[in-house]
């Protein structure tokens, strides 16, 4: 089985708690090294692989992206985007190994969250930046892209459902900015994968599209990482026309 587009959910532990989280409330869960490994074992070619969260550079996340890697997968480039508040010293060396485990780096990129949504100061954005583009340039050589990725809306799935109510948000957060989530949604009883993106959870879940609370992610589950992925598929999904 190919896959364009593969989400792996590396933790749902954080060292935030923004108050337009998608994902709901931190929960103390990360992905099991198992679940990768079967996943893995069904996948032949990978084009682009997001490690996301939870928060990835936490030890728990970067565990997940270590097993994946020695999993040796043949895939294309990476994504990873982080809150970038934490400058951890085996990080580089991670992304180093990813890196060079990837055959066609062109849009391997970090993206960390720049927006006013965190709540958090750019100057501990723009260190973790910093330290890591010098950390990766000059002990491997490496000039990772790391964009400073700006949010100018917001799904409204988990805490961002009730954001209207909150005083504090409202003064910061038009109507227009806050979305409903039409990425995934059912039709006729099958789901509806778009771009080609699956995703797998820290439950050992196959879900269709990243986009979902901790809490409606099972409602777009297309099998465990048990089953045979390819024809859970092929039985309960249907595609978009950029599939």
């Amino acid at each position: 089985m190919n896959i364009y587009s593969l989400v792996i959910e590396t933790t749902r532990r954080c060292n935030l708690a923004c108050p337009h989280c998608l994902r709901g409330s931190k929960q103390d869960i990360s992905m099991k090294p198992e679940y990768i490994k079967k996943l893995l074992s069904q996948i032949e070619c990978i084009s682009n692989i997001t490690f996301s969260g939870g928060e990835p550079t936490l030890p728990s996340g970067m565990k997940a992206i270590d097993e994946f890697i020695s999993c040796i997968p043949n895939v294309s480039n990476f994504y990873i985007a982080t809150n970038g508040m934490k400058c951890r010293a085996k990080f580089p060396a991670l992304m180093n190994r990813l890196w060079n485990l990837c055959n066609d780096n062109d849009i391997s990129a970090i993206g960390i969250s720049y927006d006013d949504y965190h709540f958090v100061k750019d100057r501990q954005r723009d260190y973790f930046k910093y330290w890591l583009e010098e950390e990766m340039l000059y002990k491997y050589g490496i000039k990772l892209p790391i964009h400073q990725k700006k949010v100018y809306s917001i799904l409204r799935e988990r805490k961002a459902e009730n954001w209207r109510n909150r005083a504090d948000i409202t003064s910061r957060v038009t109507k227009e900015e806050i979305i409903w989530n039409h990425g995934y949604d059912n039709d006729k009883d099958k789901l509806v994968v778009r771009e080609g993106s699956l995703y797998l959870n820290c439950k050992g879940e196959i879900i269709a599209g990243c986009d979902w609370s901790y809490k409606n992610q099972s409602k777009h589950k297309i099998c465990n990482i048990n089953d045979d992925i390819k024809t859970a598929i092929m039985k309960n999904c249907t595609y978009d026309k950029d599939y």
